[in-house]
């Protein structure tokens, strides 16, 4: 089960945050010269979490593997939160495996359920993460009171993952709010503009392209 508890770790409090904050903050990959964004960061995206979505999986079937109990309601469990940890885990494996799905089908930037797509694969991800943190959680309090883990050895790296991704993510945040207030990504299009070109568009603004600010004929690099 210790290799359950780390694949778990890795794939809730690393990579999949990871992932998604790569996808917020798509950004970072602004052409500063012909401005735009280069589709290098959703490569990232798609890589990270296909990495997590792997760990996730091989740590579900651990724990099919390793534990042998029953499934239905009524059955006797070796913890008040047993259940809870194990019908969790399902919905959270569950939600990971339809964002691959989701990823893989997504419509044409000029789809009309584009937007649609868009609001559902983030919501979802962010649901993901949310349960994903309630399992982990409830699994270090199991790994304590029925395995005799220490909690320290589990808490710690929990916490620092999740906290270093929060504190990355709040400066990414401040960031992109400056960004933004100058003018150089539009949070509504995602398109970035160098900033020369943003202090022209700001002197004399023009209408943006409905395209979401990606080369015409491409759908990859914009959610």
């Amino acid at each position: 089960m210790l290799a359950h508890g780390a694949l778990m770790l890795v794939a809730f409090a690393g990579l999949m945050p990871l992932g998604a904050l790569l996808a917020r903050h798509k950004w970072l990959w602004g052409d500063k010269r012909a401005g735009g964004l280069r589709s290098a960061w959703f490569a990232s995206h798609r890589s990270v979490q296909l990495a997590a979505v792997t760990a996730a999986l091989a740590g579900f079937i651990i724990a099919l593997v390793v534990v042998d109990r029953p499934w239905s309601a009524g059955s006797p469990t070796p913890h008040p939160l047993y259940n809870l940890h194990r019908y969790l885990g399902v919905i959270v494996i569950s939600f990971s495996l339809l964002q691959v799905v989701a990823g893989l089908a997504r419509p044409g930037l000029t789809a009309a359920r584009r937007p649609l797509w868009r609001r559902a694969h983030m919501t979802l991800g962010w649901l993901t993460l949310a349960i994903g943190v309630v399992v982990m959680a409830v699994g270090v309090l199991l790994m304590h009171e029925l395995l005799g883990q220490e909690l320290v050895s589990w808490v710690v790296p929990l916490v620092l993952l999740l906290a270093l991704l929060l504190a990355g993510g709040a400066v990414l945040e401040r960031l992109k709010a400056k960004a933004q207030a100058a003018g150089r990504y539009p949070p509504k299009t995602h398109k970035f503009t160098p900033a020369a070109a943003a202090a022209a568009a700001a002197a004399a603004p023009q209408e943006h392209p409905k395209h979401n600010g990606a080369p015409a004929g491409s759908n990859d690099h914009i959610l």
